[in-house]
């Protein structure tokens, strides 16, 4: 059928959105979305080894959210503000939960979840001639219940679905020197679990928080830009999971160089 895994044929995707400024030219804008959205599994989710699952449902659902933005300067500082509010029903949902071993993971679809939650962010810069600075910070409050009515047991019906944090946060500083530049990202995840019934006896994974920095310089050579980067994540080697039973990297380094070419007319 249409909905199946192995369709092949999306349905049309409609979205929506306006936006009002009541200040007239002021800088408080107020916002409003609302989409269609269609999410086929991906390869590991339907063949991955193990636990994929080839007879994953497409995910379908709609999202909608209302915020409002405020922004404003004065000399070589500005600063913005945001709130919005958002909530979304997806049907099918795909969710990977551990098995009954406990040590294996599982694709399968949910009947019906709900999401909704709060997004705020603030943000501080500074300017004063090839010096820059901005300072950063979001915070996202997200509750997502499953509310399947039938097919499977009452006790998972309104709990907070696996891998998901109610809490999650993010501090970041950017600095900039002429070709130099530097970002600091500080971020924060809450608890989330990893079973359905969201039992803290042996299915939560703790709260974590990590630091990652990256140092840079663009360059110039020959018509061509040149992005030299080195990026350090987890800076203090925290020791945390992403995913049940898959602990992940300590310290780690990354050096890249990227090119850009101008186009040819």
């Amino acid at each position: 059928g249409a909905d199946g895994a192995g369709s092949n044929f999306s349905p049309l995707m409609p979205s929506l959105g306006a936006e009002y400024r009541p200040l007239g030219n002021s800088r408080l804008v107020l916002k409003v979305n609302a989409a269609r959205n269609y999410h086929r599994p991906t390869l590991n989710d339907s063949y991955g080894i193990p636990g994929g699952n080839p007879d994953l449902k497409p995910e379908r659902g709609y999202t909608a959210d209302i915020g409002a933005a405020w922004s404003k300067e004065r000399g070589p500082v500005g600063w913005s503000l945001s709130l919005t509010g958002y909530g979304s029903k997806i049907d099918n949902w795909i969710v990977w939960t551990i098995g009954s071993l406990h040590h294996q993971t599982t694709a399968e679809n949910l009947r019906s979840v709900r999401i909704f939650g709060l997004e705020a962010l603030v943000s501080v810069g500074w300017r004063r001639g090839p010096l820059t600075a901005e300072v950063s910070g979001n915070y996202a409050y997200t509750r997502s219940r499953d509310v399947t009515d039938e097919q499977w047991s009452g006790s998972i019906i309104g709990r907070q679905r696996v891998y998901v944090p109610e809490h999650k946060a993010n501090i970041m500083f950017e600095g900039g020197w002429q070709r130099w530049y530097l970002w600091w990202i500080w971020s924060v995840t809450g608890e989330r679990f990893t079973n359905q019934e969201n039992i803290r006896l042996y299915g939560e994974l703790q709260p974590y928080d990590l630091h990652n920095i990256t140092l840079g310089r663009k360059l110039e050579l020959w018509g061509t830009d040149i992005d030299v980067r080195l990026k350090i994540d987890n800076v203090f080697e925290r020791r945390y999971q992403a995913i049940l039973h898959r602990a992940m990297p300590g310290r780690n380094y990354h050096a890249t160089i990227g090119m850009s070419f101008g186009e040819t007319v």
